[in-house]
């Protein structure tokens, strides 16, 4: 299949003086603009099946039912989502290919990387800032009952116990390396590929914990081969109303919970961002997408392009904060 916009050299200075205005939103919807025809892409940088998978294809069916134009997941894993955002910010601007970010692959720095691939908040226009995803800190049955448990046994033992990531310098790192500065233990850091390959060491005794989605996290929890430790959240969830929060154990911990947002080439018109961005938030907003990201525990947040703009900015910050806490080392 030929993909839209392949080989297209990255925006230059004129490009990113068009990203970069306020877009204001017309308060009546798509007046102002209207979607692009054909199919729209909302590309993600991980494998089907995880977290960020499950809230795109809610988010693409919402959209494709209630505007009428055809919402795909792009599937494209690689780099810690690095690779899908390469692509959406060299694909053509014409509204039809949305980058699904997460938390690590925005705030890309050199603090992580040496030589990143891509400068997310100049390359990729912010379209909004979409929800809040809590994530659950987990282990094997029998490693610990607690997380005040973990942490006792990880002081007693330095160094022995092992957490699973993404990836070097993934957000899936980043907290727990943080977590382990603010408890003063010693936790060995094992990097894998993604979000699967570190669920299944876990499970099968490679390492001893990881953070993983509340979607990936339950059907392991249910079926009794991890046990929950604590969330990453602002409150406790509804699904597992008797673990605590990481903030109630660890005070100023930072993990918390991750988020997704959509963003696009930063050449794109802001007439089509407008557009987008109407179309996006009214499918997130909508009670039965509500409905279908309960259960995930995902909390809709539709924010404008310039409050995600400034989020974007202060979540860079703290991600550079903590990887230099953290000791990485840039690759």
């Amino acid at each position: 299949m030929t993909w839209i916009g392949q080989g297209r050299p990255r925006p230059g200075r004129r490009a990113l003086l068009l990203a970069a205005p306020a877009i204001a939103l017309s308060p009546r919807g798509l007046r102002a603009a209207e979607l692009p025809g054909g199919t729209i892409r909302l590309v993600v940088g991980f494998a089907a099946g995880g977290g960020i998978d499950a809230f795109a294809r809610i988010a693409a069916r919402a959209a494709s039912e209630r505007t009428g134009n055809t919402f795909v997941v792009d599937n494209r894993p690689g780099g810690s989502a690095a690779l899908a955002a390469l692509h959406v910010a060299r694909s053509a601007p014409d509204g039809r290919t949305l980058f699904v970010a997460d938390s690590g692959s925005m705030t890309i720095t050199t603090d992580i990387m040496q030589r990143p691939p891509l400068d997310p908040r100049r390359e990729l226009a912010p379209v909004m800032l979409a929800v809040h995803a809590p994530q659950v800190l987990v282990t094997r049955p029998g490693t610990a009952a607690s997380l005040p448990d973990l942490l006792a046994r990880a002081r007693r033992e330095p160094g022995r116990l092992t957490y699973a990531s993404a990836g070097a310098g993934n957000a899936t790192h980043l907290a727990i390396a943080d977590l382990t500065r603010r408890t003063d233990t010693e936790l060995t850091h094992v990097p894998y590929r993604g979000g699967g390959q570190m669920t299944t060491s876990v499970i099968q005794g490679e390492t001893d914990l990881c953070l993983l989605s509340l979607t990936t996290a339950l059907p392991h929890l249910r079926a009794g081969s991890l046990v929950a430790l604590a969330v990453a959240s602002d409150v406790p969830l509804a699904e597992l109303p008797e673990v605590p929060t990481i903030a109630s154990v660890v005070p100023n911990a930072a993990a918390r919970a991750f988020w997704y947002g959509f963003n696009v080439p930063a050449e794109t018109p802001a007439p089509l961002i407008e557009a987008l961005h109407a179309a996006l938030k009214a499918a997130l907003e909508a009670p039965e997408t509500r409905a279908s990201l309960r259960p995930l525990g995902i909390q809709v947040v539709a924010s404008s392009p310039q409050d995600y703009r400034r989020f974007l900015l202060e979540e860079t910050e703290r991600r550079s904060e903590m990887a230099r806490f953290a000791g990485v080392v840039p690759e």
